[in-house]
C-alpha cells in the first residue's frame, strides 16, 4: 500500500506541521494523501483532566458521653465493680466490646484503649489525649463511665 519513502515524506511533514505551527489551511494542503485531497488527520486536541486531591467527607455528628465522668452513683453495681475491682470489670467491658476479656490482663493503659475505641466508634467527642489523662488521673471513674455506656448502647439495640 504505502511504501517506505511515502511514510517518511508522512512523518516528516508531521514533525514540521507541529514545529512550524502553520495555519490549520496550509497544513492541511501539504499533507494530502497521494493527491486525492483526503488530510490526514496530524493531531487531536487535547483534553483536560481534573484531579480531585481529597476527597469531600460526609459531616459526622459527634454526641457526649450518656453519662458524666463522676456520675458513678447513677448505677451502683458497676460503681463497686469498679472500686473493688476493676480488673473484673475491664474483662467484662472489653468482652462486652467485642474484644479479647485478654485486653485489660495483655496490654499497658487497657481502659484508655477501650475508651478511645469506643470513642471512635460511636462518634463520641474526644481524644487520644483525653483519654489518656482521664484514665491516668481518674481510671476507675473511667473505667464505670466506659462501662455505663457500653451498657447503654447495648440496650439499646
Amino acid at each position: 500500500m504505502f511504501g517506505s519513502h511515502r511514510i517518511s515524506y508522512i512523518f516528516e511533514n508531521l514533525c514540521l506541521f507541529s514545529i512550524d505551527q502553520k495555519s490549520t489551511k496550509e497544513n492541511m494542503s501539504e499533507l494530502q494523501a497521494g493527491g486525492r485531497n483526503e488530510p490526514i488527520v496530524a493531531a487531536q486536541p487535547m483534553q483536560n483532566t481534573t484531579v480531585i486531591i481529597q476527597q469531600p467527607q460526609p459531616q459526622v455528628w459527634q454526641r457526649d458521653w450518656s453519662t458524666g465522668m463522676f456520675s458513678c452513683f447513677d448505677d451502683i453495681p458497676i460503681c463497686l465493680l469498679g472500686y473493688f475491682c476493676g480488673l473484673c470489670l475491664a474483662c467484662k467491658v472489653s468482652s462486652d466490646m467485642d474484644e479479647s476479656v485478654c485486653v485489660p490482663i495483655c496490654l499497658p493503659l487497657p481502659v484508655s484503649i477501650l475508651r478511645t475505641k469506643w470513642r471512635t466508634q460511636q462518634n463520641i467527642m474526644g481524644s487520644i489525649m483525653d483519654d489518656c489523662v482521664m484514665t491516668t488521673f481518674c481510671g476507675p471513674c473511667t473505667l464505670c463511665q466506659l462501662a455505663r455506656e457500653v451498657q447503654s448502647v447495648k440496650r439499646q439495640g
